[in-house]
């Protein structure tokens, strides 16, 4: 397992650097069908692309959409995604919505919604409302909410009460109204009041 782990952390540092440098040189690097499949093998793609989306995110996407479906690519597309949203968020955004439905998707809108909301809520928010109404949409809004609802409540209270899941929603519009009642008590009160929370909530809110 330590050797696994160490082979693993070795590739990714190796790749990383080198594909920094010249992106051709990582491309052309000998082939990952020569390696077993496993960590060794999800690593040296991984390597590779996270190592072109230093210089060229776009193009490090393309490699990604070249490789297989399977564990390793979606691997390599978290990879390459965290470092675009770091230095592009939209340009991220929009290589994340072009993603078929499923698994690596939902992954990849949560990473872009995660960080974008951190840095500029207003335009995650924004970007927000432009996903189909999906799981991956659901997903986001739950990360969304817990991200902003602490500093920026008015941003996330239109989407606490869009989750679907009853429960989760009313934890979720409780946590935002009450950051939001210390902030502005006027605004919390209005936005409370249309909600869906239990009458019986509420009132334990406002009497907090």
């Amino acid at each position: 397992m330590i050797r696994k782990a160490r082979l693993h952390s070795a590739i990714t540092c190796l790749l990383s650097s080198k594909a920094g440098f010249s992106t051709a040189w990582a491309i052309q690097w000998p082939r990952a069908d020569r390696l077993p499949a496993g960590a060794a093998h999800d690593s040296f793609l991984t390597g590779i692309a996270s190592g072109i989306a230093q210089n060229s995110p776009e193009e490090a996407a393309r490699f990604v959409s070249g490789m297989p479906a399977g564990r390793a690519q979606e691997s390599a597309a978290m990879s390459v995604i965290s470092q675009w949203t770091y230095a592009d968020p939209k340009g991220a955004a929009a290589w994340v919505a072009s993603f078929p439905e499923g698994q690596t998707r939902e992954n990849g809108i949560q990473n872009v919604i995660s960080s974008w909301a951190h840095d500029s809520p207003k335009a995650a928010s924004d970007w927000l409302a432009t996903l189909p109404a999906d799981k991956g949409q659901e997903r986001a809004i739950q990360t969304f909410v817990n991200q902003t609802s602490w500093q920026f409540p008015e941003l996330a209270a239109p989407w606490a009460d869009k989750i679907s899941e009853p429960n989760q929603r009313n934890s979720m519009i409780e946590n935002v109204a009450r950051h939001w009642l210390q902030t502005d008590p006027n605004a919390a009160r209005t936005w409370l009041a249309q909600t869906p929370l239990p009458d019986d909530r509420k009132e334990r809110l406002l009497r907090q």
